[in-house]
């Protein structure tokens, strides 16, 4: 199974600076850090009850 998420660093960027209030680009010291957690937070795999589906949770 692949999945594939295409995002702009843009969008991202701004999508956290907004959520943190705080100026964020490729140049913040925690930036990988904060746009890992933002995906764990966001989305996830769940497996329906009995079935060979998975739903895409997220935003």
């Amino acid at each position: 199974m692949e999945i594939v998420h295409q995002f702009t660093s843009h969008d991202i960027e701004n999508t956290i600076a907004e959520l943190k209030q705080i100026h964020f680009s490729a140049a913040h010291k925690y930036y990988d850090l904060y746009i890992q957690q933002y995906f764990e937070q966001k989305f996830s795999l769940e497996k329906k009850q009995n079935k060979n589906t998975f739903k895409l949770a997220g935003i």
